[in-house]
């Protein structure tokens, strides 16, 4: 007759499942690591944020008027900062300096308006987390991710390396830019399923709906970022200037 198997009586043997989670002398379970107190501050900030905006976000209409009223507060001042440096100089009340001072207004307002639709800090909440707040420098703006019309995408060069940025807008015209990556996956999935969405090829390339640049069209686009990121502000610059010289002369 074939020889039985001995038989396992219980605790005698144990699996190796149960060895593995029966506490061994001397070993601590690992813990999750405790915040930070930028981490703290920034789940503060953000808590923050939410409770300001609510459940349903900023009326958009109340955004974008803020929005063009800044624009055109930083443009009346760029044109009085360009201006009216020049016309001092014309009926002498300065020797000289308006080519300088005109130029320093343009950058000034070129900055400054590149800045007032750059989300700084972005909150997700509503049904569905289908909302997404940023804090501008006009104040909170409520994008619905459920609504995009348009998404852009730019790099800016810094010295620290590219920073990339997505611009999106919805159906009420609400729009900023960011930078945060777990934004930008969102996104990427409201596009998938948003009927309408406009996305530039380069943001779509950035979101990882279509295959990256390479070779000659990789080198061309860093180049036209480079352009547009540097020498924007440098050439308001010069025709803040030239503008402020030729009303100081005429």
């Amino acid at each position: 007759m074939g020889r039985r198997a001995p038989a396992c009586h219980h605790g005698a043997v144990t699996s190796r499942t149960q060895r593995r989670r029966r506490p061994q002398p001397g070993r601590k379970r690992t813990q999750p690591a405790p915040l930070t107190q930028r981490e703290k501050r920034r789940q503060e900030r953000d808590a923050e944020l939410r409770a300001r905006v609510g459940t349903d976000g900023v009326p958009a209409a109340g955004a974008v008027r803020r929005m063009w009223l800044a624009y055109g507060v930083v443009g009346a001042l760029a044109l009085a900062g360009v201006l009216g440096p020049g016309l001092l100089e014309r009926f002498h009340a300065i020797r000289t300096g308006a080519p300088v001072a005109g130029g320093l207004a343009a950058f000034a307002a070129t900055m400054v308006g590149q800045g007032l639709s750059i989300a700084w800090r972005t909150v997700d909440h509503g049904d569905g987390a289908r909302l997404v707040t940023g804090r501008t420098w006009t104040g909170p703006r409520t994008v619905d991710l459920d609504r995009l019309a348009r998404v852009r995408r730019t790099r800016v060069p810094t010295k620290a390396g590219w920073i990339d940025q997505l611009w999106i807008k919805d159906r009420s015209g609400v729009a900023f830019w960011f930078a945060d990556k777990a934004l930008a996956k969102r996104v990427s999935a409201s596009v998938r399923t948003t009927p309408g969405a406009r996305v530039s090829r380069y943001a779509a390339i950035g979101l990882g709906l279509e295959p990256p640049l390479t070779g000659a069209a990789r080198a061309a686009r860093a180049v036209r970022d480079v352009v547009v990121g540097l020498y924007t502000p440098l050439g308001a610059t010069a025709v803040g200037a030239v503008v402020a010289g030729i009303v100081a002369s005429s």
